[in-house]
């Protein structure tokens, strides 16, 4: 007799699965075209980081959107360069989680970086 209450799944089910998700999940330029985006991971308070991007649309008006660790948020125009590339310096306020958000000219995230801001 068969036990039906437990699907079995074979070993190509299962890698089939994993490569959808790695498909679907990545991250960086490769995956779907995306522009890659990034920065330094903690940040001192009143100190400066730089994010730096590419494969942002060449000569590209963005707006950098900054969101604090109360939850506010600030919007900042910039401009893409020549080969495609973005950089935005920012200096904290205060101590907890940032997140930089590259926001197209339609107003769509195209790329996104979060920071930690320690004392």
């Amino acid at each position: 007799m068969v036990n039906r209450s437990k699907p079995v799944l074979s070993a190509r089910r299962i890698t089939a699965g994993l490569l959808l998700a790695t498909v679907a999940f990545g991250t960086g330029p490769a995956a779907a075209g995306a522009s890659a985006w990034a920065g330094p991971s903690v940040v001192k308070v009143a100190e400066t980081g730089l994010f730096s991007g590419r494969a942002f649309a060449p000569n590209s008006a963005v707006t950098v959107a900054v969101r604090g660790p109360d939850g506010s948020e600030s919007h900042h125009s910039a401009v893409t360069s020549a080969d495609g590339t973005l950089q935005y310096s920012f200096k904290p306020g205060a101590a907890g989680m940032y997140s930089l958000g590259v926001l197209n000219a339609a107003g769509r995230q195209i790329s996104a970086a979060t920071f930690n801001s320690v004392p």
